[in-house]
């Protein structure tokens, strides 16, 4: 019986696996200096972190519906938000960047307009709904989009 190839099989597995010992990984990208917690911005925590603004509510599906004007490089849209309040809510948050004005936002798209403020670019609606309540949330916005500065890596938007 030959046993060259099993050999072989268990120095390479033997090799293979002493290079996670010291550290070398093929597919993890390990930090450059351990036990570093990374800063986020607050724009990034607003946007990121799932707090109970976020969590209040579910999300069945988005309509939307965009218009574009390239000779003026503008974008028009609006989206229903269709959902669910999970808990008693009088506030709830949604983003939207802040080159985009809101023009309407309300409760269906005839309803009474509703009151909101932006910070970066988060949307925090004041409304007042009970848990099990379904819902549309109706944001009629317009704007200039960010130009990709090297699309499309470099996030943003390109007319040509």
């Amino acid at each position: 019986m030959n046993l060259r190839p099993l050999l072989f099989l268990l120095i390479g597995g033997i090799f293979l696996q002493s290079c996670g010992l010291f550290g070398i990984r093929l597919k993890l990208h390990n930090p450059n200096q351990p036990g570093r917690v990374p800063n986020f911005s607050r724009e990034q925590v607003l946007l990121g972190e799932m707090t109970p603004l976020r969590s209040s509510y579910d999300v069945h599906y988005y309509d939307l519906s965009i218009d574009f004007n390239p000779e003026e490089e503008l974008l028009t849209g609006t989206v229903y938000i269709f959902a669910t309040a999970t808990e008693d809510l009088d506030r709830l948050q949604i983003d939207l960047h802040p080159n985009f004005e809101i023009t309407y936002l309300s409760l269906g798209d005839d309803g009474p307009p509703l009151q909101y403020t932006r910070k970066e670019r988060a949307v925090f609606v004041e409304l007042s709904l009970l848990k099990g309540s379904s819902f549309v949330l109706y944001v009629d916005y317009n704007g200039k989009p960010k130009k990709a500065k090297k699309a499309p890596w470099k996030g943003g938007f390109v007319w040509e």
